[in-house]
């Protein structure tokens, strides 16, 4: 059957409708790189007067913006110490766009400042959008993987997630995530949800749990591969990723307000009372757990695992949903 499949998805992606993209870079104090993205971008093989690059310079003390122009980009320009992070300056960027640029686009690419492109990607990344998905992710490779063991082991986690997270759910029918860089969206996208209401630490994640919430299911293609740079110290690797953990309880809590507001019914999650009682010592870094964070967020699991090694484990087939957050026994 995935075999069948998966020659059903490349007989479809033979038949790609050309359409009209918007590039989104938002750069802040990129000038060693910005030039290199650009440059990618403008020796894709895909038909260039169908590309349109747009960069916002946010809060850059360098001369990004000027390199940027020089390079043959749409520069906007962005001043706010308020309002700082990704998901404020794609809103600023989107907005400049609704205004300068009516007519719009058929889809939305997403880049940070650092990727280079495959030469193909916008064309890959084309023949799966013109299979009619609305939202489409890519394969983040390292920019990087030579470096050291950090930035090595980041390539592996990017390949896993292409690989065996996205590939896999994409086979299965299931909706993938983007990962917040080398992704496109629709322009019905954009008109449902406006210019980029997605604020939070994982605007990313927030983006990707919005939209399936609406019905949508991220596509995947799987022969348009990006390069990312990769963070090459342990004090990188740490800050980057303490902000992930932050920005996952802040989807954590959005989402519970956002099912509370839409009637939403939702399942499982860590135990959120449990939070304040977490240390730094329930950590290996900045994002996994321990043993004992595991306890503290997800208080079933332990049990779980003693179930499964004694033999006990119930069979999860045989496992009936809840349907009631307050009588864990109840029956469909």
């Amino acid at each position: 059957w995935l075999l069948a499949k998966r020659k059903a998805a490349k007989a479809a992606a033979l038949e790609a409708t050309p359409h009209n993209y918007a590039v989104l870079i938002c750069a802040r104090n990129e000038s060693a790189v910005i030039a290199d993205l650009i440059g990618s971008l403008r020796s894709q093989t895909y038909d260039q007067s169908l590309l349109h690059i747009f960069v916002l310079a946010d809060n850059c003390t360098d001369d990004t913006s000027d390199i940027a122009r020089s390079a043959g980009a749409t520069v906007y320009e962005r001043f706010n110490n308020v309002q700082v992070g990704k998901g404020y300056a794609l809103q600023t960027l989107l907005g400049h766009l609704e205004q300068d640029y009516p007519a719009g686009f058929d889809g939305y690419f997403v880049f940070d400042a650092d990727n280079i492109l495959d030469p193909d990607y916008i064309a890959a990344m084309n023949r799966t959008f013109s299979q009619g998905h609305d939202i489409v992710t890519s394969y983040r490779n390292s920019k990087n993987y030579g470096d050291n063991w950090i930035s090595a082991g980041y390539a592996l986690w990017c390949l896993r997630e292409s690989r065996y997270l996205n590939h896999a759910r994409s086979l299965l029918g299931t909706s993938c995530a983007v990962s917040g860089t080398g992704f496109l969206f629709s322009r019905a996208v954009l008109e449902e949800t406006g210019p980029w209401p997605f604020h939070l630490l994982t605007e990313d994640i927030q983006f990707s749990v919005h939209e399936i919430l609406q019905g949508r299911k991220v596509a995947f293609a799987p022969d348009a591969v990006l390069y990312d740079e990769q963070p090459t110290t342990f004090r990188q690797s740490w800050n980057q990723r303490l902000r992930w953990s932050k920005g996952f309880f802040q989807v954590e809590n959005w989402l519970r307000q956002y099912c509370a507001d839409n009637n939403v019914p939702i399942y499982g999650s860590y135990d959120p009372a449990c939070i304040e009682g977490l240390q730094e010592t329930d950590f290996f870094d900045g994002l996994h757990c321990g043993g004992t964070g595991i306890a503290r967020f997800f208080p079933g699991i332990p049990q779980a695992l003693s179930d499964l090694q004694n033999g006990t484990l119930a069979n999860p087939l045989d496992v009936h949903p809840r349907t009631s957050l307050e009588d864990p026994h109840a029956q469909p």
